[in-house]
């Protein structure tokens, strides 16, 4: 089954709160926002700080923040930051395997993990905070219309 950690998956819960509330706040407050552990809260700060995601804020009024507009920062980055390069099959990274020379699926799977990572890359965090309008679920066909970042839904 191909589905992203879920870490990565508590990443964009933390960061779509994070883009909805401009403030600076303390790990705790943004652990009970997001009904997340503290530790877990702690951990992914630690690694979206570090991925230059969100900036610490030292002091009275001082805590965790977006370190850009929720625009410029996509689902690829969230993944990335949190679990590495994407790559859907050992080969399909940037390291490819000891059968790359003689392997017939190893082009497929590169076109099929940059059909993944260009799908990531399309949806900013700030569409986040608005539910999809459409959702086709029929079988092998799924389909979704995100908002446009300054679209505001009807009710």
């Amino acid at each position: 089954m191909l589905k992203i950690s879920q870490l990565s998956d508590y990443a964009c819960v933390l960061l779509g709160h994070m883009s909805a509330h401009a403030q600076a706040l303390p790990n705790t407050a943004w652990a009970e926002r997001t009904r997340l552990p503290a530790s877990t809260t702690a951990k992914l700060l630690k690694l979206l700080s570090k991925a230059g995601l969100v900036c610490a804020t030292r002091g009275a009024n001082g805590g965790y923040s977006l370190a850009k507009s929720a625009l410029h920062i996509t689902l690829a980055d969230v993944v990335q930051a949190i679990d590495g390069p994407l790559a859907l099959t050992h080969c399909s990274g940037e390291l490819g395997c000891a059968r790359s020379g003689f392997c017939s699926t190893r082009t497929h799977w590169q076109v099929i993990n940059q059909a993944v990572l260009s799908a990531l890359q399309a949806v900013s965090l700030d569409q986040l905070r608005f539910p999809m309008r459409e959702v086709s679920t029929k079988r092998n066909k799924a389909r979704a219309t995100l908002p446009s970042s300054n679209q505001e839904l009807k009710s």
